[in-house]
C-alpha cells in the first residue's frame, strides 16, 4: 500500500485496525478528475481590478480566504440583458449550485472543517465546534448576502455551462469539467485553489465529489493471489501512462503557457481531503452532508439540527466501528 500508485490520501484515512475494505488506485483516474478547484475568467476578473497575476499573488501570500473571495466577487455584476432583474444572463462574481447537489460539500475541506478523524483505530466525531458555525455563516453570507453571487438551482451542469459561456468570474468546479464542460470556452481561464478559512490556515485544501471510483474484492471470488497481482500491475502501468497522460498533458499543459497555473494545479493536488465519513454518509444521518443541507436551506442553525441527531450518529460510529474490530 506504500507504492505510488496508491492514493493515500484517500486509503490512509479510511484504514482502520489495519483493515481497508475499498482501495483508492490509479487504476481510475477518478480521484483526479473529480477534484475542485475554484476556476476563474480572466476576462471578467481583470474588469474589475483583479488579473491573474494578482490572484496568484494572494495564494502564493497565504491571502486568499473567505473573506477576501467574498470582497472580490461582491463587486462583480453587471446587468447584461438591462431588466433590472439579476438572472442568469447576467454577470456575477460567483456563482453556484445549491439544488441539493454535490458541489458545496468542497467548502468543507476548504475551510479545513473535519467530519469525523481516525485516532487509535477508533473513529472520533469532529464535526461540531464554534468554527463550524462562523464557517457556514460566512458561506451563507457569500451565496445569500452577496451582489455579485447568484444560484442555479435547478441543474448543477448549468453553473460549468455558464461559466463556459462567460458571464461568471468564479465558481468551484472539478478538473473534469477542463474536457467536459469548457473545451469550446471563448474566453481564457484558469484555476486556483479553494478559498482559505484565513490567513493562519497552513495550506489550501479541497476534496473530491465522493463518486470517485473504489475498488473491493468480494469474499466470495476465488484465486486471491492472482486477483491482487492482476490489480497490482493494473494499478502501476496506469500510474506510469494513464494517469501522466492525464495530469501532465492534458490538464497541465491546457496552461502550458502559464507555468504559475501549472504550479497551483499542484498546490490543489497536494491539499486534497480525503473524509472517511462520506463512505457511511447515509448511515451517519446525512452528517457528511449536514454543512451542505443547511447552504441549501439558507439557515445557520446548525448547532440545533446537529444537537437532534448527534445520539444516533454516535451509536452509528459504533455499528461502523464494529466493522473493523478484530474477529474471533
Amino acid at each position: 500500500m506504500t507504492k505510488p500508485w496508491y492514493n493515500q490520501l484517500a486509503n490512509g484515512g479510511a484504514t482502520i485496525n489495519g483493515k481497508l475494505f475499498a482501495i483508492n488506485s490509479d487504476l481510475s483516474i477518478s480521484s483526479l478528475l473529480y477534484t475542485y478547484g475554484m476556476f476563474v475568467n480572466y476576462r471578467i476578473a481583470e474588469e474589475y481590478g483583479y488579473d491573474a497575476d494578482t490572484l496568484y499573488q494572494l495564494v502564493f501570500n497565504g491571502e486568499w480566504t473567505l473573506d477576501k473571495f467574498y470582497e472580490i466577487t461582491q463587486k462583480i455584476y453587471n446587468d447584461n440583458n438591462g431588466n433590472s432583474k439579476k438572472d442568469i444572463a447576467d454577470t456575477y462574481g460567483y456563482a453556484c449550485n445549491l439544488g441539493g447537489q454535490h458541489t458545496p460539500d468542497v467548502w468543507l475541506a476548504a475551510l479545513d472543517i473535519d467530519v469525523t478523524k481516525t485516532v487509535n483505530d477508533t473513529i472520533e466525531v469532529h464535526f461540531m465546534n464554534e468554527k463550524t458555525v462562523s464557517a457556514l455563516e460566512k458561506v451563507v453570507k457569500l451565496i445569500y448576502n452577496n451582489d455579485g453571487a447568484f444560484q442555479i438551482n435547478d441543474d448543477w451542469r448549468k453553473v460549468p455551462a455558464t461559466f463556459a459561456s462567460g458571464t461568471i468570474a468564479f465558481t468551484q468546479l472539478y478538473f473534469g469539467e477542463t474536457t467536459e464542460s469548457l473545451g469550446d470556452m471563448q474566453d481564457t481561464y484558469g484555476i486556483l485553489p479553494m478559498p482559505k478559512w484565513d490567513k493562519a490556515q497552513e495550506g489550501y485544501y479541497t476534496n473530491a465529489w465522493d463518486q470517485f471510483t473504489n475498488f473491493a474484492i468480494p469474499k466470495t471470488a476465488n484465486n486471491f493471489e492472482m486477483i491482487g497481482c492482476v490489480f497490482e500491475a493494473l494499478s502501476a502501468e496506469t500510474y506510469k501512462t494513464v494517469y501522466p497522460e492525464y495530469y501532465d498533458v492534458a490538464l497541465k499543459s491546457r496552461y502550458s503557457a502559464d507555468e504559475t497555473v501549472a504550479e497551483i494545479v499542484d498546490i490543489i493536488m497536494a491539499g486534497r481531503k480525503f473524509e472517511f465519513s462520506f463512505q457511511f454518509g447515509e448511515q451517519l444521518q446525512r452528517l457528511p452532508y449536514l454543512f451542505r443541507d443547511m447552504l441549501c436551506q439558507n439557515n445557520t442553525d446548525i448547532a440545533s439540527k446537529y444537537s437532534k441527531i448527534e445520539k444516533v450518529i454516535n451509536k452509528t460510529i459504533d455499528k461502523v466501528i464494529g466493522y473493523y474490530e478484530d474477529e474471533d
